[in-house]
């Protein structure tokens, strides 16, 4: 009883890696730090609730003009850690494109670096993203993640399942709270 495979083990087992467990990139915030702007390379952190250090990536914007087309990426460099504990730094190149605004300017995004089964990606993101045992960022399509609240979306659908098959006569507040409790 209660053991591995009853109650809602199977449920928690076979949930997805949330986006919030990952260390992300997005545009804005390389916008915000300036990067865009040509206030040179910049540097993102992550911190713990304790303010230790979890990791850093460093992000240069480079300017190609190649072939006569201008375009844009940048260079992420951060350490990734290997089987066996070991830690390596990579550097790659992630490039970027631009969609026109409505009233002018424009907006940047990442293009996923990633292959996936053989497939280069390519998506068009506002995020990328770096979940444990990553070794490069990308989409959460490539990894496979999802969000937070999505996981919690159907929470109490077996409550009001249960409720809905009872008699309103018999249903009391105490059951009612015993079941959202479960």
């Amino acid at each position: 009883m209660g053991g591995f495979g009853s109650g809602r083990w199977a449920d928690f087992v076979q949930r997805k890696d949330s986006t919030s467990l990952c260390r992300t990139i997005s545009v804005k915030e390389l916008k915000d730090l300036g990067l865009f702007r040509g206030e040179g390379p910049c540097e993102i952190a992550w911190r713990n609730c304790f303010g230790e250090s979890l990791g850093k990536v460093q992000v240069h914007l480079i300017h190609d003009r190649g072939n006569g087309n201008k375009t844009l990426s940048v260079i992420l460099r951060h350490g990734v850690v290997l089987p066996g504990d070991a830690e390596k730094m990579a550097e790659y190149r992630v490039e970027l494109t631009r969609t026109p605004c409505a009233y002018g300017g424009g907006r940047h995004w990442f293009v996923c670096p990633l292959t996936k089964g053989g497939v280069y990606c390519g998506s068009r993101v506002g995020k990328l993203y770096l979940p444990r045992g990553g070794r490069f960022f990308g989409c959460r399509r490539c990894y496979d993640l999802t969000y937070e609240s999505c996981q919690r979306s159907h929470k109490y659908d077996h409550v009001f399942d249960h409720i809905a098959g009872m008699d309103e006569e018999d249903l009391t507040i105490s059951q009612v709270l015993r079941l959202a409790s479960l």
